[in-house]
C-alpha cells in the first residue's frame, strides 16, 4: 500500500507527527501488487474497510503502468537511527548495487519516526536523479530496505518539469 499522506505544514501552522491526518474524499488507495494478482484487487471493489477505528469504502479500481522518469522519490525509506545522510546514501548505493543501479545523484530528507507494528522506526524520504530507463522501472518495481507492506521503500516518479513534460508509459 502506497502511504497516505497529508500536508506536514501549511497556511502557518505545522502538524506533529504524532496528530491523525484528515483525507479528503478524492483521497486515492493505491495498492502495488504484480500483474498475476491484479484481478484479486478488484474483488475490493465496494468494501468497507476499517482503519484505525475509521470507515474507508473501496471505490472502482483502475491499472496504472509504472512511468519512465529519471526521477524518483521515496516517501520514507526505513534506516538505522545512528546514520547521518552520508551513513544512510552509502548503505542505499550498497543496497542498489547488489541490483545492478548505480547511485548517481541523491538526496535525502531528515530523519522522521513513524510506528510499524506498535514500534517506533526510523526512516528518511530519498529522491534519486537520472536515472536510466530500465533503472527508473527496476527500481520501482523492487523499491529499498524494508517495510513495503507498510509503504516505505516504495518509489514514486518525481514531479519534476523534465518528468512531467517527458513522460511515457511502459
Amino acid at each position: 500500500i502506497q502511504s497516505l499522506h497529508g500536508p506536514d505544514s501549511g497556511n502557518g501552522w505545522v502538524r506533529p507527527e504524532d496528530e491523525d491526518i484528515f483525507l479528503s474524499k478524492r483521497t486515492r488507495l493505491i495498492l502495488r501488487v504484480p500483474r498475476a494478482e491484479v484481478e484479486k484487487t478488484s474483488e475490493l471493489t465496494g468494501k468497507e474497510l476499517l482503519v484505525h477505528g475509521n470507515k474507508i469504502i473501496v471505490g472502482n479500481s483502475s491499472v496504472k503502468p509504472f512511468l519512465v522518469v529519471p526521477d524518483l522519490i521515496c516517501r520514507f525509506v526505513i534506516c538505522n537511527s545512528n546514520y547521518d545522510e552520508n551513513s544512510f546514501l552509502q548503505d542505499v548505493a550498497k543496497q542498489l548495487f547488489q541490483y545492478g543501479i548505480s547511485l548517481k545523484k541523491a538526496i535525502c530528507g531528515k530523519t522522521k519516526k513513524l510506528y510499524i507494528n506498535d514500534q517506533l522506526t526510523t526512516v528518511r524520504s530519498l529522491m534519486i536523479a537520472d536515472l536510466k530507463r530500465e533503472d527508473s522501472i527496476k527500481l520501482q518495481d523492487i523499491g529499498v530496505g524494508e517495510g513495503r507492506l507498510f509503504g516505505c521503500g516504495i518509489f514514486l516518479p518525481h514531479k519534476s518539469l523534465d518528468a512531467v513534460a517527458n513522460f511515457k508509459e511502459d
